[in-house]
C-alpha cells in the first residue's frame, strides 16, 4: 500500500505554504494592484469623458443660444433700420413737396406777376395805338 512519509508531507505542506506566500507577495499582489490601478485611471477617464461630454452639451447649448439671441438681435437691427429710412424716405418726400410747392407758389406768383406787367404793356399800348387811329381817323 501506500505509505505516507510524515516528514515529506510536512516539507510539502511547508514548501506550499512557502509557495503561497511567495507567489502572494511577488505576484498576485502587484498584479492585483496593477489591476486596480488600471480600472481605477479607467473609471477617472470615463469620468472625465463624461464631465467633458456634459461641458460640450452645455456649450453647445450656450452657442445655440447665442447664435439664436444674435439672429434676434439681427432682425430687430434690420427692423429698425428700415423703419428709420422709411420715416427718412417719407421726411424726404414732405420735404421735396414742401420746395416744389413753395417753387409752384413762386412760379405762379412770378407768371401772375408777368401777366400784370404784359396786361399793363397792353393796356398802355392799346392806348396809344387808339390815339393814333384817332388821329389817323380825324386826318381823313
Amino acid at each position: 500500500m501506500i505509505s505516507l512519509d510524515l516528514s515529506a508531507v510536512i516539507a510539502t505542506i511547508a514548501i506550499f505554504l512557502f509557495l503561497v506566500h511567495y507567489l502572494n507577495n511577488f505576484l498576485y499582489k502587484p498584479l492585483i494592484s496593477f489591476m486596480d490601478e488600471r480600472s481605477n485611471t479607467i473609471k477617472k477617464d470615463e469620468d472625465c469623458i463624461n464631465l467633458n461630454s456634459t461641458l460640450i452639451n452645455e456649450n453647445k447649448l450656450k452657442a445655440n443660444e447665442i447664435l439664436s439671441n444674435a439672429k434676434k438681435e439681427a432682425l430687430e437691427i434690420i427692423k429698425k433700420a428700415n423703419i428709420e429710412a422709411n420715416a427718412n424716405y417719407t421726411k424726404s418726400i414732405e420735404e421735396k413737396k414742401k420746395q416744389l410747392e413753395l417753387e409752384n407758389q413762386k412760379f405762379i406768383s412770378d407768371l401772375n406777376s408777368d401777366e400784370k406787367k404784359l396786361q399793363d404793356s397792353l393796356n398802355k399800348k392799346s392806348k396809344d395805338i387808339n390815339i393814333l387811329i384817332d388821329n389817323l381817323i380825324s386826318r381823313i
